[in-house]
């Protein structure tokens, strides 16, 4: 089993995107699939109706933390949010618009031990492949670990943020060019430029929608979602 982990979520639900039903997909897969982990939510600034739809989803279960937003954030300065929270050594860091499968955290964290052998391992993304026979690759430069799905080493975001100046400030929102998109890029820089390494898995099973991303064991994964476009 894997070590205990929190695991942060950014979640905005509006009528401009009423993506409750894939949300809820989401949700029911990391429940069903996952062990010995803490959900850190951060509602970025949903309209009321997707902010009750989130208080059902968590409703019940006090090993939560939320967080809301009163203005939307987008993808790096909410999930930065997120991360101040974190008190695991290790962080996932994962989109609404996945779905996962049995054993995809255990194997992103057999992929970080396995190349743990080779130095520092800052990343671990869900890059998942049907063809690819490879189970990792380590990532350089120019390449870069999208991060539907991150399994990240606090201590290397942490680096990165305080190479920049800004300790605690773990994805690079200064720059509004990275607000929405990008800044797993940039990461993905930093981290190698530290002397961390990053890692693609290609056989973890976290399905992406709105990455059109289903790849490995594609019938594990809800073909109902296949078409589902998700811009958060």
């Amino acid at each position: 089993m894997n070590p205990p982990t929190d695991i942060v979520i950014g979640i905005r639900i509006t009528r401009e995107f009423p993506v409750e039903e894939m949300v809820g997909t989401c949700w029911e897969s990391l429940y069903t699939h996952t062990h010995n982990f803490r959900p850190i939510v951060v509602d970025d600034s949903s309209d009321e109706q997707g902010a009750r739809f989130i208080e059902g989803l968590i409703k019940g279960r006090r090993d939560i933390i939320l967080i809301r937003t009163h203005f939307q954030h987008w993808y790096t300065r909410a999930f930065n949010l997120g991360l101040r929270m974190v008190r695991t050594p290790t962080v996932v860091l994962l989109n609404c618009d996945t779905v996962l499968d049995t054993g995809w955290m255990e194997e992103l964290y057999a992929v970080k031990d396995e190349v743990a052998q080779q130095g520092r391992v800052g990343l671990v993304g869900s890059t998942m492949s049907l063809e690819e026979p490879r189970r990792y690759e380590v990532c350089r430069h120019p390449g870069y670990v999208t991060a539907h799905c991150w399994l990240a080493d606090m201590q290397a975001l942490f680096e990165a943020s305080a190479s920049r100046g800004m300790p605690g400030i773990y994805l690079d929102e200064t720059n509004p060019l990275m607000i929405h998109i990008r800044s797993d890029v940039e990461m993905s820089y930093k981290m190698m430029e530290l002397g961390w390494l990053c890692v693609s898995s290609f056989k973890s099973l976290v399905g992406h929608a709105g990455g059109r991303t289903w790849g490995y064991q594609l019938g594990a994964i809800p073909h109902s979602l296949e078409m589902v476009s998700y811009r958060y």
